[in-house]
């Protein structure tokens, strides 16, 4: 339903209050690629496009068509412009595609945080890595919700950042996918303090040299200034979105308690995590050791990243800007706590070999729970 996007971007801010839940927080770059998705659909390609994706990823493509048009005519009270007309063809073809570009995403994340074990650790540890992100739970529980996108490119960020000591220029990089994740979602600035944590927990390193460091804060930070000007200068208002975001989210929270969700986020973080997952980073990891090495900022690579990604976790969590639904909201930091544990789990792998069916175990459990109970409600 958007016909000029121009427009919509620059009304987005005063529009905000009168859209959907989730909507009302966020940018308006979601619904705008989901427009560029839809008339995608209808190129000609974009159908045997769409059924090749539903195949791969084991879909009906007909009886997803089929779920598609029925939720979106039983949604009278969020979007009562879908339900008074059914979903095109079209429509239905940009869905897919679009689920397409989240599963391609969610595949190459163990790629990804491969490369990211790689810039502090040696092949083995990445390896290992590697075969453990796949199950972490979140991103397959939550797929195909635009938020499994994240992972990957939190991931991407962070490795980018990581290789700063071998050329500035891997800092624009960073600085470029996390003007990125900002543009999609304003949560996803969190990522700023655990990649700014990293190099204060490894201060003490003799290579660290604090001209140079400035200098590679500043280009992590210019493409997101850079996008900004360029936003305000089309008129598009960034701030004013920015700020009528954090005051819906503020709204929407407002009547959850702060101590209560304090205490279920990371119990919800242990699930979206996977169990296995957890129980690794808990019992595997000597966290006295990390504190005392993050005391003298003397950590070495991996453990300035777990350390980061821990501590940035737990600020969000007593901050109050997440009270439910942290398992999804904070599945970007997930692989980055696994990538962070990585020579740990070369070295305790003769003693996670059960694991692998537990986490196996608990997927289908966790699958079984949000696709069963949760879209289709027991009576």
């Amino acid at each position: 339903t958007i016909d000029d996007a121009p427009e919509f971007a620059r009304q987005h801010a005063d529009r905000l209050h009168t859209y959907p839940m989730h909507a009302r927080t966020h940018s308006p770059v979601w619904p705008l690629l989901f427009r560029a998705a839809i008339r995608a659909g209808a190129s000609p390609v974009a159908a045997p496009l769409a059924r090749g994706v539903a195949w791969v990823l084991g879909g009906r493509f007909d009886e997803g068509a089929e779920l598609a048009r029925s939720v979106a005519a039983g949604s009278v009270e969020i979007a009562p412009e879908l339900a008074a007309r059914p979903l095109s063809d079209d429509v239905i073809h940009g869905l897919w595609l679009l689920t397409g570009v989240l599963a391609l995403a969610t595949a190459l994340l163990p790629i990804a945080c491969y490369g990211l074990v790689r810039a502090f650790a040696d092949a083995d540890s990445a390896l290992h890595a590697a075969a453990w992100v796949p199950w972490i739970a979140a991103p397959l529980v939550y797929f195909p919700a635009v938020d499994v996108l994240y992972p990957v490119l939190f991931v991407l960020a962070t490795s980018a950042w990581l290789r700063r000591d071998r050329a500035l220029g891997w800092a624009l990089v960073a600085g470029a996918v996390v003007a990125l994740l900002v543009a999609l979602s304003y949560g996803n600035l969190a990522l700023l303090l655990t990649l700014g944590l990293v190099p204060l927990l490894t201060w003490g390193q003799p290579a660290r040299r604090t001209r140079r460091e400035l200098l590679a804060a500043a280009l992590l930070i210019a493409p997101l200034a850079a996008l900004l000007g360029w936003a305000a200068s089309s008129g598009l208002r960034p701030l004013a979105m920015f700020a009528a975001g954090m005051a819906q989210h503020r709204a929407i929270l407002a009547h959850r308690s702060l101590p209560l969700w304090v205490a279920l986020n990371p119990l919800e973080c242990v699930v979206a995590l996977g169990l296995p997952t957890a129980l690794c980073l808990f019992a595997g990891v000597d966290w006295r050791a990390i504190v005392r090495g993050a005391r003298a900022a003397a950590l070495d690579g991996a453990s300035a990243v777990l350390a980061a990604t821990a501590l940035t976790l737990a600020v969000l969590d007593v901050g109050g800007q997440t009270k439910g639904e942290a398992g999804r909201l904070w599945m970007g930091f997930f692989p980055l706590l696994v990538a962070g544990a990585a020579p740990v789990l070369v070295a305790r792998a003769r003693d996670w070999h059960g694991l692998v069916p537990l986490s196996a175990l608990t997927l289908l459990v966790l699958q079984g729970f949000y696709v069963f109970v949760w879209l289709y409600p027991l009576r």
